[in-house]
């Protein structure tokens, strides 16, 4: 019987992180693992992406058009996505997402207004 333990499977994708970098080589240049969005006109939303936002992550202010917003910079991400957004924002971004094979993987509502959502997709 195969029993696979939480360590395991955490160990098994740093290896294989790891070995990605090292294969890629030193003279590689360093991309993101994942993106972080945010709806820039919720000010809770702006500061949680900044917090968020250190080397290994993009924060991306989500204005203008979303759809070539999504076409030309955040499909070519092969990372999760990471966002603090208003929900029709995030209606948007799940649906292009899931068009590429991206699922929601947790979805949580910020505040008592229901204006602001902090979700990932991979």
């Amino acid at each position: 019987m195969l029993t696979l333990k939480r360590r395991d499977i955490l160990a098994g994708g740093a290896a294989t992180l790891l070995s990605a970098g090292a294969a890629a080589g030193a003279s590689a240049v360093p991309t993101a693992l994942f993106f972080t969005v945010y709806s820039p006109n919720i000010l809770q939303a702006r500061r949680l992406a900044q917090k968020a936002a250190h080397s290994s992550t993009a924060a991306i202010p989500l204005t203008g058009d979303l759809v070539a917003l999504w076409k030309t910079r955040l499909s070519k991400n092969r990372g999760a996505l990471h966002g603090f957004t208003s929900w029709s924002d995030f209606v948007l971004l799940r649906g292009l997402a899931e068009e590429q094979g991206l699922r929601v993987r947790a979805e949580t509502r910020l505040d008592a207004d229901k204006t602001m959502f902090r979700w990932v997709m991979a």
